[in-house]
């Protein structure tokens, strides 16, 4: 029923628009990694019968990109979804001539609102080889560019975190300060109440020792004012530190009130910096993902030792590797210090380039033992010339 409904809501768009198995094999990856959330991918799976529970995102990225093939029942139900998503807006991308059409994906790709208009372009047929280059270049280069972003959210983060840390246990030393200034400001309230009630009961003995007096009224006043000073002076003295106290235990109040609105501020942007790398990381995770369409599939995002060599070279090897889409780590072959950080470099490595006129006998069999060891392929080269690392790459 899908696939009738599917049919009379494009049938006057199907001479002037590609279907997802038809479009060009380079777009395949950005189309599935930026188009479809991994939310609305393992929708269409389940949709298609196909179970996604035992996979994880890029396997289940690379079974739709997988699926492009040919016409097929996922193949299918990705192109129902996409027209449905974005075809309102993308179709009508379709009328415009070449050269207006891309200023139109400029213009859409610089506002940052550019996934309909992707879709309308890549569907359109009789796009030429250099529009199809320039778009893939675009979005091939702005993986890149989000990298370099989520490497600065990623230390923005990290630096935050501690800051939060430092706030927490600032936080805990005045919550603790306060309680200690609390209890003695309560003991110093009991105190006081303690004094005054003494002093009370001096009085309420003075008035009634005043009725039957045993001393000259005169000596008697005299007494009672002395000690009725002492009394006002020692309450005096009580009562300015329970105002000091008080003062203190205010301030430390506002002081740990700020510190609240200050750890909340923190925890406000560090969830929200934590959902921008949580999202950055998925969009990452779903346009670093390389197939054998990518122009750069041989080397994409790959680890390339090279141990020994011209340590003089090495700029160049990097220069030819990384244009390649690769990484290059660099080791001079010297093995007298031990082999460990060898190894370590071998087992980081995805490809291992081991010239044999410029390593010694000894350290060519080290190589090829640590390879079998870890299971890495190693390359043994005749030369340190850029034509034989070129070649053994096949760049």
């Amino acid at each position: 029923m899908e696939r009738d409904i599917l049919r009379v809501s494009t049938s006057s768009s199907e001479k002037t628009a590609l279907r997802f198995w038809e479009i060009d094999s380079m777009f395949r990856c950005p189309v599935i990694g930026m188009c479809l959330t991994e939310s609305e991918q393992i929708a269409i799976l389940r949709k298609a019968g196909v179970p996604s529970k035992d996979k994880n995102s890029f396997e289940i990225h690379e079974l739709l990109v997988a699926s492009a093939g040919s016409e097929n029942q996922l193949s299918f139900r990705i192109d129902h979804f996409l027209w449905k998503k974005f075809g309102e807006q993308a179709s009508h991308i379709h009328s415009f001539d070449e050269n207006d059409m891309l200023e139109h994906w400029r213009e859409f790709y610089r506002k940052g609102d550019y996934l309909a208009i992707f879709w309308g372009v890549v569907t359109r047929p009789q796009l030429s080889d250099k529009a199809k280059y320039e778009i893939f270049g675009t979005v091939h280069m702005s993986m890149h560019k989000t990298t370099e972003k989520y490497a600065r959210d990623r230390q923005r983060l990290v630096f935050l975190e501690s800051c939060l840390t430092g706030q927490d246990e600032k936080i805990r030393m005045l919550g603790t300060s306060r309680r200690q200034l609390q209890k003695d400001y309560d003991d110093l309230a009991c105190r006081a109440a303690s004094l005054q009630s003494a002093l009370d009961d001096e009085l309420r003995k003075k008035i009634s020792s005043a009725r039957q007096p045993v001393v000259p009224p005169e000596e008697q006043r005299i007494q009672t004012d002395a000690e009725n000073q002492r009394l006002r002076d020692a309450l005096a003295e009580k009562t300015q530190r329970t105002d000091e106290f008080e003062r203190l235990v205010a301030q430390l109040e506002k002081t740990v009130a700020q510190y609240a609105k200050a750890l909340n501020s923190q925890k406000e942007l560090q969830a929200k910096l934590r959902q921008e790398t949580e999202y950055t990381i998925g969009i990452l995770l779903n346009k670093t993902r390389c197939s054998e369409n990518c122009p750069s599939f041989n080397l994409c995002r790959k680890r390339i030792l090279i141990v020994g060599g011209i340590a003089r070279m090495e700029s160049q090897y990097r220069r030819i590797i990384e244009e390649g889409g690769g990484v290059l780590e660099y080791h001079e072959g010297n093995i007298k210090g031990g082999t460990r950080q060898l190894e370590n470099s071998l087992r980081r490595a995805d490809i291992v380039l081991c010239p044999v006129n410029c390593n010694s006998h000894a350290a060519c069999s080290i190589v090829k033992n640590m390879g079998k060891k870890h299971k890495k392929p190693v390359h043994m080269l005749p030369n340190f010339s850029l034509s034989a690392i070129t070649q053994a790459l096949s760049i």
